[in-house]
Parts: C-alpha cells; sequence; structure tokens
C-alpha cells in the first residue's frame, strides 16, 4: 500500500515510480522481458517477430519470433533492440 506521497506503509521507504514503470513499445517494434528464475547472468531476453503462421485446421495465427539476445541489463537490451 502506498499514500498520496509515494512512501510504502507498511515498510515506511520511499518508493520510486520511474524505477518500475516501462513505456510500452510500439507495434512491431520487438519486446524485452526479465526472465523467470533469478539466477540468470543475463536475464533481460529480447524478441523481435519474424512473420505470422496461420493454422488452417482453427483459422488462428501464431506469433513467430526470433530471439535476438539475452543481456544483464535493460538498458542494454533496449540499446541492442533499437541497433538490431
Amino acid at each position: 500500500m502506498l499514500d498520496t506521497l509515494g512512501v510504502h506503509l507498511i515498510y515506511g521507504e520511499k518508493f520510486i515510480w520511474e524505477e518500475c514503470v516501462y513505456m510500452r513499445r510500439a507495434n512491431g517494434s520487438g519486446n524485452i522481458y526479465k526472465m523467470k528464475g533469478g539466477k540468470w547472468r543475463n536475464p533481460w531476453r529480447v524478441r523481435v517477430t519474424v512473420g505470422w503462421e496461420l493454422n488452417q485446421e482453427t483459422g488462428r495465427c501464431k506469433q513467430n519470433l526470433k530471439t535476438i539476445g539475452y543481456y544483464p541489463t535493460r538498458a542494454e537490451a533496449e540499446a541492442a533492440l533499437v541497433a538490431g
């Protein structure tokens, strides 16, 4: 729980919104997310869409994704996505 000033009511620590909230990326520009588990040397994964595949039986599309790489920080992952 947070009060109106952004101070955590239970722990009494200052909560900074900018550290947790990221802006959405544009459609088709790829995605960046942190891998689960916590024991990764490079936990940030970068993927881009390379195409779509139509399933003839169900009539649904499946997204084909290509992994660009894994990075230690989100900033490095964003730089790789922009460059790649």
